[in-house]
């Protein structure tokens, strides 16, 4: 059974449906966790670090075969790192809080709604695109260009590739089951400024409430265009 998971590549499955019913949990309770998290934000911030160290301990004790009760040095998802998974994860959120604050441009805010809704489109599409590099033998490069560099390009390349692509598909009838979101009109595929956006008052005016908690995370519309 172990060999035909991992032939199949299903070994993982078990991680995957931990993190997915924790989304599920999170989303359901998404006032209640947003309070808790924004009030504890040095806390969390501490306990990521902490238990990013530990998990690379742990690690270090597998590559030299002192212990792999907590997963073996090539399992991206062994147990160890679950706690800095969901560290990191958190940290993400409280990031995406704070550059849409009122007092924050619309360009930065623009870009975190961006990223939001291009999340799901690029987790789905990264692998097509670097197949396609290694295909091409982008892997070659590395003999002339220092790995630094040619790592940084290979992100670059991917996201701006799966962002496009997904902004594409995000105005097709396959938009929801392909990106998450419902159909967008084709004529907001290039950004424009409104003139609004131009008049807008200033941080402190009375047209900056409070955010809820889906505005500042930048989450987005479902097929029937509610809010999650």
């Amino acid at each position: 059974m172990t060999s035909l998971m991992i032939r199949y590549g299903q070994q993982d499955a078990l991680s995957y449906l931990l993190y997915l019913i924790g989304g599920g949990v999170v989303a359901f309770h998404l006032e209640e966790v947003h309070a808790w998290v924004c009030g504890h934000a040095r806390l969390i911030g501490a306990l990521t670090v902490a238990a990013a160290l530990a998990a690379q301990g742990i690690y270090f004790l597998a590559q030299h075969g002192v212990t792999t009760a907590l997963g073996s040095g090539s399992d991206p998802f062994q147990p160890s790192v679950i706690p800095f998974n969901v560290g990191a994860i958190t940290c993400g959120y409280l990031a995406g809080v704070a550059l849409v604050r009122p007092w924050r441009s619309g360009r930065t805010k623009a870009m975190v709604r961006s990223g939001s809704d291009n999340a799901y489109g690029i987790y789905l599409s990264q692998m097509l695109f670097i197949t396609a590099l290694t295909w091409l033998g982008w892997g070659r490069l590395s003999s002339t260009v220092p790995w630094p560099l040619l790592c940084v390009a290979t992100v670059a390349i991917v996201f701006a590739c799966c962002i496009t692509l997904t902004s594409v598909l995000a105005r097709t009838p396959l938009a929801v089951p392909l990106t998450g979101r419902r159909q967008q009109p084709w004529s907001t595929l290039i950004p424009r400024r409104r003139a609004a956006d131009l008049s807008a008052p200033g941080p402190g005016s009375p047209a900056f409430p409070d955010p809820a908690p889906a505005t500042l995370a930048g989450v987005t519309s479902d097929q029937n265009g509610a809010r999650h």
